[in-house]
């Protein structure tokens, strides 16, 4: 049975956190026949403006809109600040009631946490707006690290591109892992990064802050003993087989 999505953009949204989730469930129907359609919804039927301008027509606005199973709440600098009308606000609840999966991409969280404010669940955003979000959301746990967390129906993921993986995690879930690693294979993303992956990593400048040498001492010591580590190697041998 083809799965409707339905992704709620308004002005200053991320495009990719429209087009990259949007994508990766279309590229389904390349190996699954008509699994998934997908809609854009606005607040009204006007055309839609990303965070850099330019403009984008809807598929439905918000109380035109036929049955979903699948609400996406995009996010951007615009979704972070959107002011809702109580209007607005219980249409959109009504919409994710009736689906049976609700998802945030990046900062559309902040959206999300409008929409169920009495609700409590675990979620997620960009790295940089963890903090905002928690004292915005007071009944929510906002936990930073995650790429993306599943909390009894509701999906979020952390900053941007992370709504592919969130989106490959449902299509796993849908169609199986074979269908979710074509999928990555055709986009040209990694698979293997789960819900559990940071949301920001260490970069590997601070590694000699950690164990207190001068970075040309650190730089000189890796030069003199560089050489493939156990992990490296192991890493090597995986990659040799899945090329062959």
């Amino acid at each position: 049975m083809t799965k409707k999505i339905g992704f709620f953009i308004a002005d200053g949204f991320q495009a990719l956190d429209l087009f990259g989730p949007l994508d990766a469930f279309m590229e389904v129907n390349s190996f699954v026949s008509d699994a998934y359609t997908c809609c854009l919804i606005g607040l009204d039927a006007g055309p839609v403006k990303t965070v850099y301008g330019q403009s984008l027509a809807v598929d439905s606005d918000i109380y035109q809109l036929p049955q979903i199973d699948y609400l996406v709440i995009c996010g951007g600098t615009g979704m972070r600040e959107l002011e809702l009308s109580a209007k607005q606000l219980n249409t959109l609840r009504l919409i994710a009631d009736a689906a049976s999966k609700v998802m945030s991409v990046c900062t559309g969280a902040f959206v999300l946490a409008k929409v169920f404010p009495d609700q409590s669940h675990r979620i997620t955003t960009h790295w940089r707006h963890c903090q905002e979000l928690s004292l915005q959301a007071v009944n929510y746990q906002v936990e930073a690290d995650p790429l993306f967390i599943e909390s009894e129906g509701v999906w979020s993921s952390a900053g941007i591109l992370s709504g592919v993986d969130l989106a490959l995690e449902i299509i796993r879930q849908d169609q199986g892992n074979t269908i979710a690693a074509s999928v990555a294979k055709e986009l040209v993303v990694y698979l293997q990064r789960r819900g559990g992956n940071l949301n920001i990593r260490i970069s590997c400048r601070y590694s000699p802050v950690i164990v207190c040498v001068s970075t040309r001492c650190w730089n000189g010591w890796l030069k003199i003993t560089r050489g493939p580590l156990p992990l490296q190697i192991w890493l090597i041998r995986l990659r040799s087989a899945s090329d062959s």
